[in-house]
């Protein structure tokens, strides 16, 4: 068992070295530091910024060490005029100001003992297209909110100080009438009708009765609908069609004049979703470059498609490579020259999930 174990961890190891990363990372500003912060502030209003800004340094006016920030501006203030068909199918300028988002971090190197900060952001210009299953339980969402008001209605009725609806049966013919002419489809009318008869059975047929009845057709499908907004939520973010991100950072390290800035990345990921369960097509173009000491200039391309299903999922990934250095060197007669290699290389893979 502890060879088998062993050759697992071992065979997992060398697997997961051959992977590329495809995509363009979550908080920029982390990835170019490669740290990710002991604490991270994501404030919600421009009140909790300034605080989060404030509580960035020290009494010396200097910054804390290890800390990270993420903001989404456009979401700082409510947006009670955004319409809900803006958010989810947003034009390209509404997507990048819905999706943009920026970071940055603080991290002490510990082996030159200078302090780094890295500044990033990301936004998605274009987001594809909802999947109809979104637009089906979007749908079916709706219905059930019907079908609660409609019973909202009944509740009302036999609350009034002189109620006008005085039993279970009366209360039973109300809500059947109201929902029958709501339109709600005859799946969700023969599941309210299937849970009007399970439900009436612990109940008297007096007027003490009514309102506890329809509370708790209410609770039950209240239940079901907060279910179902979880899942439309989910969907939302898989959409179909065509996708577009952006992102950049940059790092800056400690100097005796200021910061000095030491390292740029770019990212640019395109997505076309053949389905909404992931299957997808990814073309990532990324630019790392090291502007100080030793330094580097990557340009990356890859190629990824990952298909997706209910037991297991399958990636097959490429990537090319252009790459420049230059590092200090000596030459033959031993006086210090830089030298530069330049070169190209690429990588193949493919990954199966279980």
């Amino acid at each position: 068992m502890k060879k088998f174990i062993l050759f697992l961890i071992i065979f997992t190891t060398i697997f997961s070295a051959l992977g590329q990363d495809l995509s363009v990372p979550n908080t920029p500003a982390f990835s170019i530091l490669n740290f990710e912060p002991s604490a991270v502030m994501r404030p919600s209003s421009i009140k909790k910024l300034s605080n989060d800004i404030l509580n960035s340094f020290d009494k010396d006016g200097k910054l804390i060490m290890n800390l990270g920030i993420e903001v989404s501006p456009y979401w700082l203030k409510s947006r009670p005029n955004l319409s809900r068909q803006q958010y989810l199918e947003p034009s390209q300028f509404q997507s990048f100001i819905q999706t943009l988002s920026l970071s940055a971090a603080t991290v002490k190197d510990t082996i030159s003992g200078k302090n780094n900060l890295g500044i990033g952001f990301r936004v998605q210009i274009i987001k594809g297209k909802l999947a109809d299953e979104f637009k089906k339980q979007d749908e079916l969402l709706k219905n059930y909110e019907t079908a609660i008001g409609t019973i909202g209605i009944t509740r009302a009725l036999a609350k009034k100080q002189t109620p006008l609806i005085t039993n279970i049966t009366d209360a039973i013919t109300n809500i059947r009438e109201n929902i029958n002419a709501s339109n709600l489809g005859i799946d969700l009318i023969k599941k309210a009708d299937n849970l009007i008869k399970k439900t009436e059975i612990k109940y008297q047929n007096n007027p003490n009765d009514v309102v506890a009845f329809c509370e708790d057709l209410i609770n039950t499908l209240e239940i079901e609908t907060t279910n179902l907004a979880k899942n439309i939520i989910k969907l939302e973010q898989l959409r179909t069609g065509f996708s577009l991100e952006l992102a950049g950072a940059t790092k800056f390290n400690e100097a005796t004049s200021g910061r000095n800035l030491d390292k740029i990345g770019f990212w640019v990921n395109a997505n076309n979703y053949i389905s909404a369960t992931g299957d997808a097509f990814t073309i990532t173009a990324r630019v790392l470059s090291k502007v100080k000491e030793n330094r580097t200039l990557n340009s990356d391309i890859g190629l990824g498609y990952i298909k997706t299903a209910n037991d297991f999922n399958i990636a097959i990934e490429g990537m090319l490579r252009w790459y420049s250095t230059d590092f200090p060197d000596f030459n033959s007669n031993s006086k210090p020259i830089t030298r530069v290699e330049r070169g190209f290389t690429y990588r193949i893979a493919a990954q199966l999930s279980y």
